[in-house]
């Protein structure tokens, strides 16, 4: 299979005309570009997608029990799927002033990807109608908007020189066009964590809303419906207090909407260098602001479920007594209120983060015999993270669907120590 994929794109230099050069003198650089261009994608894409297979299964069968293998339709091709197109539309400016002492670029893109490639859960009428049986698909398009700031600035003053560049970055991608305009659920966990529908921001966490937890059972014979009937009958005093969101007078999947997102607001990047004659320093710094993490590492190490050994702090935090806690609830493994079973905001924090992702020191000697320069230094990587999410990084990834869910595998990035010589002859 075969497909076109063209591009364009245009710069205008404006600083190099006359009537900008012979006028403004302080202006150093004032470029225009803009771009437009498609690529295709079939990264994802299963190499057999188009063919119907078969897999093997062994079953014990009989009053004397004997072992058969059999067949049973694996995957069931999809010969009508296409190339994942990314449509880009760009548009920049890049200024410099004062012979480029201080310089600002600004850039606004818009990027649609259409026909996404994504695995797409069977129909019943193939007759293997498993939760977990899937087949690749084209399920839509997704329009990502944003626009980045870059501001630079370096200047020296006798022996000192310094330099700062500082980024921003803001993006947001919404779901346009869906299969059959059905919701594209994703993260399995006894129940799906995100939905995706068209006119959203894609992957949301979805689930439950809660208000704080009954402190005691006046608090439970007061959540109750338009005629008196308890809301939760099973709740205890310590447990989550579920919202009746669409105010029926039952607690059910009606109730859910949604309860977070992992896409940030903004990120930022700084990097900072600055020398004194032979001495130098440079400091990497990056942040991200707005999003949120689905923290599922509570289902055991807050809730201990499987047997799991807990966090530190998690029984001192925990619903003890009326007014111990709001926030975390009655640790209790015979949870009938499905405090920790429901999808909830119970599980969603608060996923800013910076980061100092480097940090280097250097001193260099200049002509030692037949050695121009020698330079000497100590470089970290990974120093330092601030963040209010204790539990693992931050700094978490997945696909566009399952961005910033917590699964208990991201941790940390090693704090790494190195010191290095250069040689330049």
């Amino acid at each position: 299979r075969y497909a076109n994929f063209p591009a364009i794109s245009l710069a205008w230099a404006m600083h190099e005309e006359n009537f900008i050069k012979d006028n403004v003198s302080w202006l150093s650089q004032l470029k225009i570009k803009a771009g437009w261009g498609q690529v295709g994608n079939q990264d994802a894409l299963d190499p057999n997608v188009f063919l119907n297979t078969l897999a093997k299964i062994a079953y014990t069968y009989g009053l004397d029990p004997e072992v058969l293998v059999g067949v049973y339709p694996d995957q069931l091709a999809n010969k009508d799927i296409k190339w994942e197109t990314v449509e880009d539309y760009s548009a920049t400016l890049d200024l410099g002033f004062l012979e480029d002492k201080i310089t600002l670029t600004t850039a606004m893109f818009s990027k649609r990807t259409k026909d996404m490639i994504m695995l797409k859960s069977y129909p019943f009428f193939s007759g293997y109608p498993n939760f977990e049986a899937m087949v690749w698909s084209n399920i839509g398009s997704v329009k990502s908007n944003g626009y980045e700031i870059t501001l630079g600035y370096n200047d020296y003053k006798g022996d000192f020189r310094w330099k700062a560049d500082l980024n921003f970055t803001h993006v947001k991608t919404t779901a346009m066009e869906l299969a059959d305009n059905v919701p594209y659920y994703d993260a399995w966990w006894g129940d799906y964590v995100t939905k995706t529908e068209e006119g959203q921001i894609v992957g949301q966490f979805w689930g439950y809303k809660t208000n704080g937890l009954f402190q005691n059972q006046t608090d439970i014979n007061g959540h109750t419906d338009e005629n008196g009937m308890l809301l939760q009958p099973d709740a205890k005093p310590g447990d989550v207090r579920f919202v009746d969101y669409n105010k029926d007078g039952v607690i059910d999947d009606d109730d859910k909407t949604y309860i977070g997102s992992g896409q940030p607001d903004f990120t930022m990047g700084l990097n900072l260098s600055g020398s004194y004659k032979n001495f130098d320093v440079s400091v990497a710094l990056y942040a991200s602001v707005g999003a949120e993490v689905f923290n599922a590492t509570k289902w055991e190490w807050e809730w201990g479920a499987n047997n799991s050994n807990t966090l530190a702090g998690v029984y001192e935090e925990a619903w003890h007594g009326e007014g111990t806690s709001n926030s975390v609830p009655i640790l209790d493994l015979n949870d009938n209120n499905q405090n920790y079973d429901k999808i909830s905001d119970l599980y969603v924090e608060n996923g800013d983060y910076m980061k100092i992702r480097n940090i280097q020191v250097g001193y260099t000697f200049n002509n030692i015999r037949k050695v121009k320069n020698f330079r000497i230094y100590f470089n970290v990587d990974n120093p330092f993270v601030f963040s209010k999410y204790k539990v693992l990084d931050p700094e978490l990834y997945g696909s566009v669907t399952t961005q910033n869910i917590d699964w208990g595998a991201n941790y940390y990035k090693p704090i790494i120590y190195s010191f290095g010589l250069t040689f330049k002859f």
